[in-house]
């Protein structure tokens, strides 16, 4: 997890974070059906997260987006997106059935984006 200090936390907006994901579905959908990909999606709808949500799109994008970049040469792309809660707070998972990462040479360059956002919380009831 990623803590990010000095963040103008006046900017935060609640997210629902399902219609942001499918938003984002939605912008890749040309590329998703000329793939023959499936995404999957099992994230509650009423979910709310405090988030920069230009930020939280930019992240969700890549994430998809890299996933149809990186697929396997022969399987269709298949994406799974969902959320867990813990005991300290939520998880946002993406998997994939695509190539990897080589994570020696490019582990520390991953999810670079993040560095702009502070973690997102829940946004308490």
């Amino acid at each position: 997890m990623i803590k990010i200090q000095n963040l103008d936390k006046d900017k935060y907006q609640p997210c629902n974070l399902l219609v942001h994901i499918l938003a984002t579905i939605n912008s890749l959908s040309l590329q998703i059906r000329s793939l023959n990909a499936s995404v999957l999606t099992n994230v509650d709808p009423g979910l709310q997260v405090l988030a920069y949500a230009a930020y939280l799109e930019s992240i969700i994008f890549n994430l998809i987006s890299n996933a149809l970049k990186y697929r396997h040469p022969v399987r269709a792309p298949k994406i799974n997106i969902d959320t867990v809660y813990t005991d300290t707070h939520l998880q946002f998972r993406t998997k994939d059935n695509g190539i990897g990462v080589y994570l020696q040479k490019h582990g520390k360059d991953l999810l670079e984006c993040t560095k702009h956002l502070m973690a997102i919380r829940m946004q308490e009831e």
